[in-house]
Formats: structure tokens, C-alpha cells, sequence
């Protein structure tokens, strides 16, 4: 069974339309709130919006070609077609205005777009360093209504990336990788932003004034990578009918989106060290099969401990807020 471009556009479509209402819904409660750091994000979600845009550009095109190539097939099996076009060459070209299309965006307006994210993402940290400068003493509020704003997106986007980031497995669909993996990102910041959120419930403004630094750098970072991902480009060389990864398919968000990736390349430098499989040994497969839930295991243990040593000096605040259910 063809495997068509046009399942991949609608998945791309529907990124688009999801990460352009969160950006709405983002924005909005980051300026009713006062919290910087809700009111950054929405700027990351639109930067997954614009990849999305892109895809669906790209897919669109592909589904064309396909279309296109399918057509000048069924027209090839009829030979009294076959021998007109043979006698009207240009007539036959330009059946292929598709297909040329996709090459010129493929091969020019992809690199060009990756030099505007670059920009974007750039100019966008930049700006909001300045910013948060600017809004340290102003004073948020309902914590509590933008912690629970930040689930829902999160829970949306991740569902979104697991889904794209599962068909990008397909050689046609590989760009949806980009897709996926920004997507991830939004879902993991909005995660982080909502525990955040909720300790500021109790007066504790600490961990969400970080979280804002955090997505301030992490723009910058994201920028830097993909303006060196277009240099590189330049001089990588392409080769036929294989895939050529995009400047804004970060390798970043590439590390979260398929940890697995990073595992293979650790196992092949091991066993490249050692001269032998050491990838394929028992005590490394457990490893790697553990990794994930040690991982998990000692974050939240950390988080536990940080959550005691927060919350003690402010016990007397939050008996205060919700009561003492000794006394109930």
C-alpha cells in the first residue's frame, strides 16, 4: 500500500490549528495573570505553530507531486497518449509543474525559512530577557487557573507529538519529526510551568520566576542551534531519494523526543572503545531498559526534597490558607 503525503498534511494542519489557539489561550492568561513565564511560553508555542505551517506547506506540495505523477502514469498506459506526448515534449513538461514546485521549496524555501526561526527564536529570547527585567516586581495572580490552562496544553501537545513523532517513523513522513518533537517541548514547558504554578499557590514565587529564565535561554540556545544547522547545511552534501534533515528540526528537542536515538549512539561509541558489543551484553540491555525509570525515580525523589525544604518555613502560611486538619 502507497504510503500518501496528504494523512501527514492533515496531521501537520491540525498542529497548526491546536498550537495557534494555545498560543491565543497562553498569551491571553500570561497578560490577565501577570506570571512572565506563562506569558514566554505562549511565545514557544508559537514557534510550534510555525513549523507546523511550514509542514503543511511541504506536505501539500508532496501530495500534488503524487497526484501528479499518478495522473502522466495512467496517461503513459494509453499509447496513443504516450505518442503524443513523445511528439510534444513541452506539452508533457508541464505536467511536471508539481514536481518542480516541490524542488524549489524543498531545495530554497525550507533553508530560508530555518534562517527566519533562527531570527525568531533569537530575537524572541532576546526580547523576553528583556522583559522579565522589566516585570520582576509586578504582581501575578490565580496561579491556580493558569497552572490548570498549562495541563490542558500540555496533555494536547503530548498526545499531538507521540502521534507525529510515531509517523515520522515512515521515510515520507519524516519531516512530521520537527512536528513532533516541538510539540514535546511545548508539553514538557507546560508541565513544568503547572508544578510551578501550583507552589505559587502557597506564596512561593521561586520556582516559576526560574522557569521563565529557563525558557528565556532556551530560546537563545534553540536559535544558535538552528543558525549553525543552516551553515552546516550549506555544506553537507545531498545525496538522491534520502532524507536531508531540516535546520529547524531541532536536535535539542530531538534528544526528549526520541531518547532512543541517543541510547543507539552510546551503545555504538561503547562498543567502538571496547572492540567488542558491549551493547549487547545483559547487564547493558537492563541498563538501558532501567535508565529511563532511575532517571524519573531520582528527579522525583530531588523534588520531594526541595518540596520539604520549601514548604517548611512556610507551614504556618499554609495551615493558614487551607486550615489545620489536626484541629478539624
Amino acid at each position: 500500500m502507497k504510503i500518501s503525503a496528504k494523512r501527514a498534511e492533515y496531521v501537520a494542519l491540525l498542529s497548526l490549528i491546536l498550537s495557534v489557539i494555545f498560543f491565543i489561550i497562553a498569551l491571553l492568561v500570561g497578560l490577565w495573570s501577570g506570571f512572565f513565564a506563562v506569558f514566554a511560553v505562549s511565545w514557544f508555542i508559537l514557534l510550534s505553530a510555525l513549523i507546523s505551517l511550514v509542514l503543511v506547506i511541504q506536505f501539500h506540495q508532496r501530495a500534488l507531486a503524487e497526484q501528479e505523477k499518478l495522473d502522466m502514469s495512467q496517461l503513459g498506459v494509453d499509447e496513443r497518449s504516450s505518442t503524443i506526448f513523445q511528439a510534444k515534449g513541452e506539452r508533457a513538461a508541464l505536467f511536471a509543474v508539481a514536481q518542480r514546485r516541490l524542488g524549489l521549496l524543498e531545495k530554497w524555501f525550507l533553508p530560508v525559512f530555518s534562517t527566519l526561526i533562527a531570527v525568531y527564536q533569537t530575537g524572541i529570547g532576546l526580547y523576553l530577557f528583556k522583559v522579565y527585567s522589566a516585570t520582576a516586581e509586578v504582581e501575578a495572580k490565580q496561579p491556580l487557573i493558569c497552572a490548570v490552562c498549562m495541563m490542558a496544553i500540555a496533555f494536547v501537545s503530548f498526545l499531538i507529538s507521540r502521534y507525529a513523532t510515531g509517523m515520522s517513523v515512515q521515510l515520507v513522513w519524516k519531516p512530521l519529526r520537527a512536528c513532533g518533537s516541538s510539540l514535546l517541548g511545548v508539553a514538557v514547558l507546560c508541565f513544568v510551568l503547572a508544578g510551578c504554578l501550583a507552589w505559587a499557590q502557597f506564596q512561593t514565587f521561586v520556582p516559576v520566576n526560574v522557569m521563565g529564565w529557563v525558557i528565556c535561554v532556551l530560546f537563545v540556545l534553540l536559535g544558535v542551534e538552528t543558525a549553525l544547522n543552516v551553515v552546516l547545511d550549506i555544506y553537507r552534501p545531498r545525496l538522491k531519494d534520502q532524507y536531508s534533515r531540516t535546520a529547524f528540526d531541532s536536535r535539542l528537542l530531538g534528544i526528549i523526543n526520541e531518547p532512543g536515538g541517543l541510547f543507539r549512539t552510546a551503545a555504538g561509541a561503547i562498543d567502538y572503545q571496547f572492540g567488542f558489543e558491549v551493547s549487547q551484553t545483559w547487564f547493558y540491555k537492563l541498563l538501558e531498559k532501567a535508565i529511563v525509570p532511575l532517571i524519573l525515580f531520582a528527579a522525583v525523589t530531588l523534588y520531594s526534597l526541595s518540596c520539604i525544604v520549601v514548604v517548611a518555613p512556610n507551614e504556618e502560611a499554609i495551615i493558614e490558607h487551607f486550615g489545620n486538619p489536626l484541629t478539624k
